[in-house]
């Protein structure tokens, strides 16, 4: 079978999933450009509707400007699931791709803190979307990748794709509510409130991510939903120092959900099949004759 049959026999087999990953890829790309490239333009208005403290509303887009790249990196759990999906790559091609990504991200670290000269023109680039404290220290993208990669890696695309989920959406919304209405401080500058929209914001999407992609039962959807959101809200809340809770996030999600799954024997859904090519023409012959 060519490749133009099977990936229209795979499209055809699971077009519901792919059409909504894809809007959701779609939804996060436009609003990584409004917060990256139309941050300044939107909290000129905001400012000057006063709907806040100038100061605080400054925190609060300086802070969306960053999580941008949060939103663009849908992009890796899309086409992770997608990939295997639709058959064009495997989990251990996507892995070796972010882990080459992951190796040369440490590179680039590692000669920024050596050679300042080259550590200008790092800052120079993406100097607007990184904190202060990560000039001197790994950033967040490194992390991001290195996250993403281990998680991609060694655990069941489905909870890889969940958790990553947790990260993107989470810690977007612990970010977002934090900056905007956290007032009562729980660790650090971490608040109850920004917690809280990180573990709802979490719990809605690993969800729903559980029963439509992983049709599974609501009971046993809302138990790995719950444990993926509170692991990945506890990891936002108590990660500090040099580790990032872009790593921790989707890598303590991954852990917790797998063991979740050993200790309540739940049946994860096997996202492809390896079937022989007789299988195949016989399966394509049926699509085309729907």
């Amino acid at each position: 079978m060519g490749l133009r049959s099977m990936l229209i026999r795979n499209w055809d087999l699971h077009r519901q999933e792919l059409a909504v990953l894809l809007g959701f890829l779609g939804v996060c790309g436009i609003l990584a450009i409004i917060f990256t490239f139309f941050n300044r333009p939107l909290h000129k208005v905001l400012r000057s509707l006063n709907i806040m403290r100038a100061q605080k509303l400054r925190s609060v887009f300086r802070e969306l400007r960053r999580k941008g790249f949060h939103l663009a990196g849908m992009i890796y759990p899309t086409l992770f699931y997608f990939g295997i999906k639709m058959g064009l790559i495997t989990r251990f091609h996507f892995s070796l791709v972010l882990g080459v990504m992951s190796f040369v991200a440490i590179c680039v670290e590692v000669t920024r803190f050596r050679w300042p000269k080259f550590q200008q023109y790092v800052l120079l680039i993406i100097g607007k979307i990184m904190r202060k404290r990560e000039y001197k220290h790994t950033s967040g993208m490194t992390w991001f990748t290195s996250g993403i990669f281990l998680s991609s890696a060694f655990f069941h695309p489905l909870i890889a794709m969940t958790s990553m989920w947790c990260l993107i959406f989470g810690d977007l919304m612990a970010a977002i509510i934090g900056k905007t209405f956290g007032t009562t401080k729980i660790f650090g500058q971490k608040s109850l409130q920004g917690s809280i929209g990180c573990f709802f914001s979490s719990l809605v999407i690993t969800l729903f991510g559980f029963l439509f992609f992983g049709r599974l039962s609501i009971t046993d959807s809302l138990l790995l939903a719950t444990v993926a959101s509170l692991t990945a809200t506890i990891a936002e809340l108590y990660t500090h120092g040099r580790i990032n809770d872009n790593f921790t996030i989707p890598v303590s999600a991954c852990l917790t959900t797998t063991l979740a799954v050993k200790i309540f024997n739940i049946t994860l859904p096997i996202i492809i099949k390896k079937i022989s090519q007789t299988d195949q023409i016989e399966q394509f012959e049926q699509i085309e004759q729907i």
